[in-house]
């Protein structure tokens, strides 16, 4: 199983990410929402799950590098600077698609994949 993460700045556009999941067939039970601060907003880029050993693992290191970009995991950012996260868990890769284009559509400043155990 997987968990795409929705980091957004405003709790509004949370709340419009867990509707556009449950009108795109997401059972409300596999969806999570954890707010923060109410009116603050994500000013860092949230990390990738945890980087493997390919090469596009070290190009995204290397590039966040020299750009200067913090990575750290959604949570942590949404933590300090007072987004909501929307969790979902999904079970295929075409789950995950949808998942994300709800997430995006509603406003999400980062989008993440994580594996769960």
């Amino acid at each position: 199983m997987r968990r795409v993460v929705g980091v957004f700045d405003r709790r509004e556009a949370a709340s419009a990410a867990v509707a556009a999941l449950a009108r795109s067939g997401f059972d409300r039970a596999r969806i999570e929402v954890r707010e923060t601060h109410p009116h603050a907003t994500a000013a860092v880029v949230a990390a990738p799950p945890p980087a493997g050993t390919g090469v596009l693992d070290r190009v995204d290191e290397v590039l966040a590098g020299l750009l200067g970009v913090e990575r750290r995991p959604a949570d942590s950012v949404a933590d300090e600077h007072g987004a909501a996260v929307v969790n979902v868990d999904i079970e295929d890769d075409a789950l995950a698609a949808r998942a994300e284009l709800a997430l995006v559509t509603s406003g999400a400043v980062d989008i993440t994949h994580r594996t769960l155990d």
